[in-house]
C-alpha cells in the first residue's frame, strides 16, 4: 500500500527502503490493535485493550501537541510505530535539564511475516536518523522499562549511555538513557549502517 504524505524516507543497508507517515487514526488503529496486546509488547502498557481503548489512548497522545505518532513503513507495509515526544513537557523532563532540541521516543515493531536479520536495528537506525536529520535533534531521550532488556541492549548498539539507572515515573520504573548524534553516527558506522 503506497502512503501518501511521507514525513522521512530511507535506503537501509541491505534492508531496502523505509519510510515514516503520519499516523492516521482512522486506519492505524486497525493495524496496532493487535500489535499492543501481543506478549511482546507487554511494556505498552496496552495489552488486552479493545481497538476503542487504542483509539482513545492515541487521541489523548496526539492532543497534547507535544508527541509527534508516525507509522513505520518497510518496502509499503506498516512494520512499526513511533511515538517522538518533547521530554520537557512529559514527565521525564523533571529529571532532565530540559533544552532545545531535545527529544523522546517510544518504537514498537510489529510482529514479523518473516524473519529478516538485523531487521529492528534496521528501524532503530531509521528512527534515530530521522531525529537528528530530519529533526535536528541535539539530544534524544530514552525512558524505558528497567525489565526491558532487549531495548536496553539495542540502545547501547546505537550509542546511548545510561544517565541514571533507576527512575520511578507514574507508570513504571524506568532507565534514563541519552544518545548524542556523534555517538550515533559513531555506532551506526560500526554496525553497517
Amino acid at each position: 500500500m503506497q502512503q501518501p504524505s511521507v514525513a522521512f524516507e530511507k535506503d537501509v543497508a541491505t534492508l531496502g527502503s523505509f519510510s515514516l507517515v503520519p499516523f492516521d487514526l482512522d486506519c492505524d488503529v486497525r493495524v496496532i490493535h493487535p500489535w499492543v496486546n501481543m506478549e511482546y509488547a507487554s511494556f505498552w502498557m496496552l495489552g488486552n485493550s479493545s481497538e476503542a481503548d487504542v483509539r482513545a489512548e492515541y487521541t489523548k497522545i496526539l492532543s497534547t501537541g507535544h508527541t509527534e505518532v508516525l507509522m513505520g513503513y518497510h518496502k509499503d507495509k506498516p512494520v512499526f510505530l513511533v511515538e517522538v515526544y518533547d521530554p520537557g513537557h512529559e514527565e521525564i523532563g523533571t529529571h532532565i535539564d530540559p533544552a532545545a532540541g531535545d527529544y523522546g521516543m517510544h518504537v514498537l515493531v510489529g510482529p514479523p511475516d518473516e524473519h529478516i536479520p538485523n531487521f529492528t536495528s534496521g528501524v532503530f537506525y531509521l528512527i534515530m536518523s530521522f531525529l537528528f536529520e530530519a529533526r535536528q535533534a541535539k539530544r534524544v531521550f530514552v525512558e524505558p522499562d528497567i525489565g526491558n532488556a532487549k531495548i536496553h541492549k539495542l540502545n547501547r548498539r546505537f550509542g546511548f549511555r545510561v544517565l541514571q539507572e533507576r527512575v520511578q515515573l507514574a507508570n513504571k520504573t524506568a532507565q534514563l538513557e541519552l544518545c548524542l548524534r556523534e555517538d550515533f553516527e559513531r555506532c551506526s558506522k560500526v554496525l553497517g549502517f
